[in-house]
């Protein structure tokens, strides 16, 4: 997080997860950034007795400022 005149900047590496998997809000002075994803996998053969599914979530949170106008948060 980078905190400039104009703005607070956040940039984060979600490796596998989309914008749909991501939510960003923003409370009482604090931004939290969460991620979900859940992914089967890809299998030709149709005649199996295990299947993995791939669960992958976070959350982290940071204290700004209250003075942040939550209707500019994107």
């Amino acid at each position: 997080m980078v905190e400039k005149d104009e703005a607070f900047y956040l940039e984060a590496e979600t490796p596998g997860m989309t914008d749909k998997d991501i939510s960003v809000e923003f409370n009482d002075g604090v931004l939290i950034l969460k991620g979900h994803r859940v992914q089967a996998p890809t299998t030709e053969e149709t005649d199996y007795n295990i299947q993995e599914f791939t669960r992958q979530s976070f959350e982290r949170s940071f204290r700004i400022s209250n003075k942040v106008n939550s209707q500019t948060v994107s």
